[in-house]
């Protein structure tokens, strides 16, 4: 998964045959399950459908989407915490309860596209 330039691509294929390319930008280990956070690498930002994709890595060469929203809720949580965890901005919201503008939430994140079909790893 690395590349030469500094960041972690890798493409995806659904089962009906659509590759996407991710960013990798974390990943987290829960209860033996390994759990990936990426960013569709060819999509623009301002794309209501831009954000956090979070995959369950099954087996060696292949992802899978997660069904369970209260799980795809915490890992959510935690990787924001984890990638924001030197960000006072967002600490200072989050205990405010406020929203630091972006609508990046869990729901919306399984709202993508691709978090609602099984994804398999490919290389590309």
């Amino acid at each position: 998964m690395d590349n030469d330039f500094g960041n972690d691509l890798i493409t995806i294929s659904d089962e009906e045959g659509n590759d996407y390319t991710l960013e990798l930008i974390d990943s987290i280990e829960v209860d033996g399950t390994v759990y990936l956070a990426s960013l569709p690498a060819d999509m623009n930002e301002d794309d209501e459908d831009f954000g956090i994709l979070i995959l369950e890595v099954v087996g060696d060469d292949e992802l899978a989407a997660i069904e369970d929203e209260d799980l795809l809720e915490e890992l959510y949580d935690m990787f924001m915490e984890r990638l924001f965890e030197d960000d006072e901005d967002f600490d200072d919201d989050e205990e405010d309860g406020e929203d630091d503008g972006e609508d990046l939430d869990g729901e919306d994140s399984s709202e993508n596209g691709l978090s609602d079909e099984d994804s398999d790893e490919s290389n590309g």
